[in-house]
């Protein structure tokens, strides 16, 4: 394989490049904003390591990174260029324990309503204002 060759087989979820004045910039994905919200939530009195947020990190990276690429895999089995939702669902639920199955299900769902919502509303919004 020649190493100048531009096409990469594998996503690297540690690092996205960015275009930035037509140069390519890699930055580094983390995690650690989420974590540290979702910990202040569960245990507000207590405090988590830096060691600990990067093993945590660590592990939420390499969790996104199998569960994108399963869904990749099952897209790609449909002949379809676009991840669907129902692709990242299959995807949990062939990566994820019984557990974490059903609340990452109902997690997705919720955040899907939100969306539609979302959706509707600025809908309503905007045939209101063009009555007026």
């Amino acid at each position: 394989m020649n190493p100048n060759n531009q096409e990469a087989s594998a996503v690297n979820v540690n690092t996205i490049t960015t275009r930035k004045r037509s140069s390519k910039v890699a930055r580094r994905v983390s995690f650690d904003r989420y974590l540290r919200i979702i910990q202040r939530q569960i245990h507000p009195a207590c405090k988590i390591s830096a060691d600990s947020l990067r093993a945590l990190n660590s592990m939420v990276g390499s969790l996104f990174k199998r569960i994108a690429s399963e869904a990749g895999e099952l897209a790609k089995k449909e002949k379809r260029p676009t991840l669907m939702p129902r692709d990242v669902e299959f995807a949990c639920r062939l990566v994820l324990p019984m557990e974490l199955q059903i609340q990452a299900r109902a997690a997705g769902d919720k955040a899907v309503e939100k969306y539609q919502d979302t959706l509707q509303h600025e809908r309503v919004q905007r045939e209101h204002a063009q009555r007026q």
